[in-house]
């Protein structure tokens, strides 16, 4: 990556942002926290923003939800589909989310709800256990 964008920069064709996706649906593969930070600092050195869509992950639906976590590391969220509104939120900003109001405010109920109902937490434990009974069957194959 960091070739590219080092060839792309003096090549007076630079890269403006990179957009990743931290969770891959297909197979359940999520991005490290360490890998985004280090995508975060490659792209900081080359003045490109780092874009994190979270379509798949938002509001924790994978189990994996990123929202927080990528505070002060990525320059931009987006969300939308399994967060049932879309919209982005900024670095600069903080976690407030932008975009169509309906969505920004339908966003905010919904983040309240994971809020109140510990929804995050759970979501993760669900997926836990979930991962753990896969793998015991997958081993019994």
């Amino acid at each position: 990556m960091r070739t590219s964008l080092k060839e792309r920069h003096e090549s007076n064709a630079p890269v403006a942002a990179i957009v990743i996706e931290p969770t891959q649906q297909s197979t359940g593969y999520v991005a490290s926290s360490n890998f985004i930070s280090t995508l975060h600092s490659i792209a900081s050195d080359f003045e490109a923003a780092l874009v994190v869509d979270e379509t798949f992950s938002g509001c924790h639906a994978s189990g994996n939800g990123h929202f927080f976590q990528y505070n002060g590391k990525a320059d931009y969220v987006s969300f939308g589909q399994r967060t049932q509104a879309a919209g982005f939120f900024s670095r600069q900003d903080g976690i407030i989310p932008a975009g169509n109001e309906n969505d920004v405010k339908l966003f905010k109920i919904i983040q309240q709800g994971i809020s109140v109902g510990d929804l995050a937490k759970r979501s993760q434990e669900t997926s836990a256990k979930l991962s753990s009974k896969a793998s015991q069957l997958a081993a019994k194959i």
